[in-house]
C-alpha cells in the first residue's frame, strides 16, 4: 500500500513499479469536490495529524495524472453516496463515478492498444 501525499504526480512513482503488478493499481480516493473530500479537508486545515498529510484529489484531476504516467482507467466503483450526516450503512457501491460519492475506488493498468474506460458519472 501507498499513500498518495502531495506531489507534483503521485502516479509518476507507481507506475514506474507496473512489472510488479497483477492486475493493475487500484487507487481509493476520497474525493476533494465531495461532503467527505471538503469534511477532512476542514480536519486537515485545523491540524489532524493523518488529513493533515493527506492529499485530497478530484477523481478527474487524478485520471489526468495517472494518464500523464501512462495509466488509463479501466474500472471505478462508488460508495459513501450520502452526506457524512445522512450515511446509510445499508447503500451498496455504483459502478462508475458518481456525483458526491464520498469514496471512489478506480483500477489503472498502463497504457495498452484497445480503447479505455473514461471517467463514468452515473
Amino acid at each position: 500500500m501507498t499513500e498518495m501525499n502531495r506531489r507534483d504526480n503521485p502516479f509518476d512513482e507507481l507506475a514506474a513499479q507496473y512489472d510488479a503488478w497483477s492486475g493493475g493499481l487500484v487507487v481509493g480516493l476520497i474525493p476533494a469536490d465531495s461532503p467527505w473530500g471538503r469534511r477532512y479537508s476542514q480536519k486537515a486545515v485545523q491540524g489532524h495529524p493523518i488529513y493533515s498529510a493527506a492529499a485530497f484529489y478530484r477523481p478527474d484531476e487524478t485520471i489526468h495524472l495517472a494518464a500523464s504516467a501512462g495509466l488509463d482507467l479501466r474500472d471505478a466503483y462508488s460508495c459513501l453516496l450520502a452526506s457524512p450526516e445522512a450515511i446509510d450503512a445499508a447503500a451498496q457501491p455504483r459502478q462508475g463515478i458518481a456525483p458526491n460519492a464520498g469514496f471512489v475506488a478506480m483500477r489503472f493498468t498502463k497504457h495498452f492498444t484497445g480503447e479505455s474506460l473514461r471517467a463514468t458519472t452515473g
